[in-house]
């Protein structure tokens, strides 16, 4: 067998797995029980990525008065999310939301159709979201919510561009969304 039929093998299957990572409308799509982290799910331009089984034990009130002076000098800073994010990134770049209502099961800023991506419900979600979130300063309009949940819970999506539905067991996740490139600048996708 030449070097180019098994290059273009590889290259085939490569693009069926990820394929297999992309919710199509009326599929259900879960999380493995045993997903590793960097595992990601794509729902439409939402990006769901499982980051382990727990949160790393932090960002209670004590924690959050010690470094009240470094949240505000690095809230705008440029932190790298292509691994678990640090207590430093927990502290500096997310807020915790104290009571979760029903308006912030919300996982994407915006009123257009592509911010229609919502939990099923907040029982058993600890839920942060990034400094600024849906404004127009936010540090980095690429990133969403980061969440541990404690108990299966759904990712749903109610526009007219309809995406199948996310199962995601309980563990620790975190939310990002498709980058476009708009005026020779980068955004986020509207879906």
């Amino acid at each position: 067998m030449s070097t180019n039929v098994v290059l273009k093998e590889i290259i085939d299957h490569t693009e069926t797995l990820r394929r297999q990572h992309v919710v199509s409308p009326g599929q259900e799509q879960r999380f493995s029980e045993g997903a590793a982290p960097g595992d990601e799910i794509w729902q439409g331009d939402l990006g769901i990525t499982y980051l382990g089984s727990e949160m790393p034990a932090i960002l209670d009130a004590e924690h959050v008065a010690a470094h009240n002076e470094v949240v505000q000098a690095r809230r705008f800073n440029n932190t790298d999310f292509s691994s678990m994010p640090t207590t430093d990134d927990l502290l500096t770049v997310y807020e915790k939301l104290a009571h979760i209502n029903k308006i912030d099961l919300k996982l994407v800023p915006g009123g257009e159709d592509g911010s229609r991506h919502r939990l099923d419900d907040r029982r058993g979600v600890k839920m942060y979201r990034p400094f600024g979130w849906g404004q127009p300063r936010q540090r980095n309009p690429l990133e969403g919510p980061i969440m541990l949940i404690t108990e299966e819970r759904r990712v749903l999506h109610d526009g007219a561009g309809k995406h199948g539905t996310v199962v995601l067991p309980a563990g620790f996740y975190q939310f990002t969304y498709q980058q476009v490139q708009r005026q020779g600048r980068s955004a986020r996708s509207l879906d």
